[in-house]
């Protein structure tokens, strides 16, 4: 399965993770970095790449299929700001599926959702596990797999695809180098976005994210001007 290449994100230094109550957490999640030093965070070949790869802001998105709070950002906040910012050329959405660890039954939903071959198809099977999640999350195992692989079918993803990607080593590799990326930049949540490099991390509105993601374009505007 092939995926565009994103440009690295350059991570702020010294910054402090915003932290909501809203959010499926164990424990304060830690931003790494020096003072005065910066980085990038590598995600090639991770995820699934919305919108134009030159817009200004470049948001990564870690969700867990089974979080809650993935779910009602999902419902609430960002269709929203994918309307308002990547649909408009103001931003890059870069959507990593993570087994967050919080729930047993979260990385045969993640390899689901990893087993899209496009960035639309990911959507389509991340939101129709979202819609479904009282059917498959807190329910057997057993159970949990048969309704993650009968609603990815569902909304469009072959059987014999997903009975391939449940024993493909470069699939399996690749959400070990999603988990190997969050824990380096200490993500410990979900949803944790990484505005530019900037933490964020809960359900959060969509007013609170446009102030965020406003805010963070005209500092960019400003930097270019000079």
């Amino acid at each position: 399965m092939m995926r565009s290449v994103v440009r690295g994100v350059g991570i702020a230094a010294v910054l402090a993770a915003l932290v909501l109550s809203r959010s499926c957490v164990e424990g304060e999640p830690s931003v790494r970095g020096d003072a005065g030093q910066g980085g990038e965070v590598d995600v090639a070949q991770l995820g699934f790449f919305h919108g134009e790869a030159a817009a200004p802001l470049q948001i990564v998105e870690f969700t867990d299929p089974a979080c809650p709070y993935c779910a009602r950002f999902h419902a609430e906040a960002r269709d929203s700001l994918f309307r308002t910012y990547v649909e408009t050329g103001r931003a890059r959405w870069i959507t990593i599926p993570w087994v967050s660890g919080q729930y047993a039954i979260s990385r045969p939903a993640v390899v689901a959702v990893e087993c899209a071959a496009t960035p639309e198809q990911g959507e389509a099977v991340t939101a129709a596990l979202y819609s479904a999640r009282e059917r498959w999350v807190g329910v057997p195992r057993a159970t949990s797999a048969e309704v993650v692989r009968e609603t990815a079918i569902a909304v469009g993803l072959d059987a014999d695809d997903l009975d391939r990607c449940a024993d493909d080593v470069a699939l399996a590799s690749r959400i070990d180098r999603a988990d190997s990326l969050a824990t380096a930049l200490g993500v410990r949540g979900t949803p944790t976005y990484l505005v530019d490099g900037f933490p964020m991390m809960g359900a959060v509105p969509f007013d609170f994210a446009r102030r965020a993601f406003d805010e963070r374009l005209a500092t960019l505007a400003a930097d270019s001007a000079r």
